[in-house]
């Protein structure tokens, strides 16, 4: 379930594939009393040497405070372990796209690439309006509120969902409805309609 994880952080957090995979155990933060309630990720950490971030800022921090998706809570714990230095993660980015391709091409989504979930993620959370313009610049980190206008723009999102299938958008939400389960181990994903993603 790693890369299943993967992409879980990378859509809720608004993360840069790059940003994703230098994860670390120990940028993976839980909740301290009196300072914080959710989980956090570090984000270019300056103590590692890490590289900055694209804006050129080390030290970022983005919280695990996704109402629909708290009981993810429970794996990042999991991939946390002993919070020392390793990377969180077993494979490398080369490894994760093939995967992902082999993914999109099963659900015949051929135009999509991982770092689009940097900006699934906001037009989730803006429609319906789950966080604001602004906080959505502060969470994906940019640097002018312009930059995030586009998920104001309802019409534009809608006009992409209708590109899939009905089956495809049924078999989506099936998945999401099930996520805990599946990504927990007590449910198999279900099994793809391929005779109706036509």
């Amino acid at each position: 379930p790693a890369m299943a994880y993967w992409t879980m952080l990378s859509y809720w957090c608004y993360l840069r594939p790059s940003e994703c995979m230098r994860l670390r155990r120990k940028d993976l933060v839980p909740p301290v009393a009196g300072v914080s309630r959710h989980w956090s990720l570090v984000i270019a950490p300056s103590e590692a040497g890490i590289l900055t971030t694209k804006v050129g800022e080390q030290d970022d921090s983005v919280m695990w405070d996704c109402p629909d998706v708290q009981w993810f809570s429970e794996m990042l714990r999991e991939m946390r372990g002993n919070g020392n230095a390793e990377r969180v993660w077993n494979f490398d980015y080369s490894d994760l796209v093939h995967v992902w391709r082999n993914a999109c091409r099963a659900l015949r989504l051929t135009t999509y690439v991982p770092y689009q979930l940097r900006h699934g993620g906001p037009s989730h959370d803006r429609l319906p309006p789950t966080r604001s313009l602004e906080a959505i610049q502060k969470r994906g980190r940019w640097k002018q509120l312009r930059s995030v206008a586009r998920y104001e723009k309802a019409g534009r999102v809608a006009q992409e969902a209708m590109k899939l299938s009905l089956h495809l958008r049924r078999y989506g939400k099936r998945v999401l409805q099930q996520l805990k389960e599946i990504l927990s181990g007590r449910l198999p994903p279900p099994e793809l309609p391929h005779e109706s993603l036509r």
